[in-house]
């Protein structure tokens, strides 16, 4: 006999009566929204996001108007399912919020092994989500900016103190000390889904074939989508710099960068992975996201901080821009 959890009951429970659902509920991981499964007896899955309380309904509202402006015949996003009264969210009595999203199949790049051969079209993801996302105009403010590249350096200066290795902490500093001079105020700026990690693209073979949790757009550095697409693509690779430049051929298909973004892309991907290491860092022990992809990101920065930076950057602002050769 199966026996559910209060969560899992809860969340069948709000499916069937906000969203007329009825299903089998099953816990999914989840940073700060819970998130659950919903599979119905014929088989369709639906997923169901409780957001907390203190969440914001400009960047709801943000979440579910990308995930429908991407339209793409390559990859599936998920979409958002209205409530039985027509709305696309529901208040619960504490305050929290639900939102009923489909359910997108495919294996994720972290579980089919991290291919190489998927980075060109993780590269065309990014460039095509872009394109997709610049149709639409945001006001939208979070009030937490650890994961907006633009205040990177503010997120790792403020976090760096939880890191106790004197190794890790010197990394760290190099990092800071590349990506202060970046001009974030003349990098152009829109909506992007600002977390194509390991685990949010889904492949069929080498191919991307579905993209989830939109729960990270926002409006930010455009060059962003790039750099942290790259930043994840580079992990548990040989030569994580060729996989960076495949990913940027294939973006450039779809969008492409100006010279100033490809200018410091090298230093973004920098920034992405030392703002993850130090929220990681910061985190309980008992965290799970404490521990999640942490030790190849440390492996990454350890392979790329001593090496020459200015020739890795050069590389992959060549890449970026398609052209046939650095240029220093």
């Amino acid at each position: 006999m199966v026996t559910r959890s209060t969560a899992e009951t809860e969340a069948a429970r709000i499916a069937r009566d906000r969203f007329g659902i009825d299903g089998t509920p099953c816990e999914l991981p989840g940073y700060e929204d819970v998130n659950t499964r919903i599979e119905s007896w014929l088989g369709t899955s639906w997923v169901l996001k409780v957001s907390p309380s203190t969440s914001h309904l400009s960047t709801i509202h943000l979440t579910q108007e990308a995930m429908g402006a991407v339209d793409s015949s390559a990859f599936a996003c998920p979409q958002a399912v209205p409530t039985k009264a027509g709305e696309l969210y529901a208040k619960l009595p504490n305050g929290s919020i639900a939102r009923l999203h489909t359910w997108v199949d495919g294996v994720s790049y972290a579980d089919r092994g991290h291919p190489q051969a998927a980075a060109v079209s993780i590269g065309r993801t990014a460039g095509e989500i872009v394109e997709s996302l610049s149709t639409i105009s945001s006001d939208a403010q979070r009030t937490d900016t650890r994961w907006d590249l633009r205040y990177c350096v503010n997120t790792i200066e403020s976090l760096a103190h939880h890191l106790t290795a004197t190794a890790q902490r010197s990394m760290i500093d190099a990092v800071v000390d590349r990506i202060s001079t970046v001009p974030m105020d003349d990098l152009p700026v829109q909506v992007i889904h600002g977390d194509l990690n390991t685990s949010n693209l889904l492949l069929e073979d080498d191919t991307v074939v579905g993209v989830i949790d939109f729960g990270d757009a926002r409006s930010t550095i455009r060059i962003a989508e790039l750099a942290i697409a790259c930043a994840y693509a580079m992990q548990h690779q040989d030569d994580p710099i060729t996989v960076a430049s495949q990913v940027c051929m294939g973006y450039r298909e779809f969008s492409e960068p100006s010279d100033i973004e490809a200018a410091h892309l090298f230093d973004l991907i920098l920034g992405r992975l030392a703002t993850s290491v130090c929220v990681a860092a910061s985190l309980p022990n008992t965290n799970p996201h404490r521990h999640d992809t942490v030790d190849a990101t440390w492996e990454l920065l350890a392979r790329l901080v001593p090496a020459d930076m200015t020739a890795m950057s050069a590389e992959l602002r060549t890449a970026a821009l398609g052209l046939e050769s650095p240029e220093y």
